[in-house]
């Protein structure tokens, strides 16, 4: 029963940074970057299937600085 419960969270957790990864492309309206997002709340950078998170909040003020840090993918 423990590894049901497990792979429910896992696959909730997934389905949670889709959303983000979704919300954080139309914020910033530059659907073609691929942003080098950090998470500042524990100070790291994120990195997830060569596509990177932005924590929305405080962070709206980065989208156009980001843009520059894209990934070694030329847009």
């Amino acid at each position: 029963m423990e590894d049901r419960q497990l792979i429910r969270q896992d696959q909730a957790q997934v389905k949670m940074k889709r959303k983000k990864k979704h919300q954080s492309k139309q914020l910033y309206g530059y659907p073609a970057f691929e942003f080098v997002l950090l998470d500042f709340s524990r100070n790291r950078k994120v990195q997830q299937n060569s596509m990177i998170y932005l924590r929305v909040g405080e962070q709206r003020g980065l989208g156009v600085s980001l843009s520059r840090l894209t990934t070694n993918e030329q847009c």
